[in-house]
């Protein structure tokens, strides 16, 4: 017995506003909310119909970040809406990057502690050639 999907029941353009909360709820159990919204905005650019838009149709996906608008500037705001969502996926990853770079950064800062207290000398010999001419003698005495 197969699974049926909520892609197998989008509703038609003879749906009511209650058929089309229902399948966005479906689709957000099954996909998550980003997906659901974009999949659902999608559909109803095809099948769905002004006429039928309540206030509880238009409060519920209100709450969901959707906002139903079958003219230019609905589909451009929706639009909007999705490249902020990358935006704040490339931060996501940038978030991690960071966490990589800072955990690099203490690694180096223990290697570089570790070798100061080994060989205190030659740690200072070593930074004394990254110093000008005359800041490596002071660094040494």
């Amino acid at each position: 017995m197969a699974l049926i999907t909520p892609l197998d029941n989008i509703p038609d353009t003879d749906s009511d506003a209650s058929s089309w909360k229902q399948w966005h709820i479906a689709l957000r159990d099954s996909f998550g909310r980003k997906t659901a919204a974009m999949i659902f905005v999608h559909a109803w650019n095809k099948r769905g119909k002004k006429s039928i838009i309540n206030y509880d149709l238009t409060k519920y996906l209100d709450d969901g970040g959707i906002v139903l608008d079958n003219t230019y500037l609905g589909s451009v705001s929706e639009t909007g809406a999705s490249l902020l969502d990358n935006f704040t996926d490339i931060l996501k990853v940038g978030k991690y990057a960071g966490y990589g770079i800072v955990g690099i950064l203490v690694i180096g800062a223990g290697i570089l502690i570790f070798n100061l207290v080994k060989n205190p000398i030659g740690a200072a010999k070593a930074a004394a050639s990254l110093y000008p001419a005359g800041g490596a003698t002071k660094l040494l005495k």
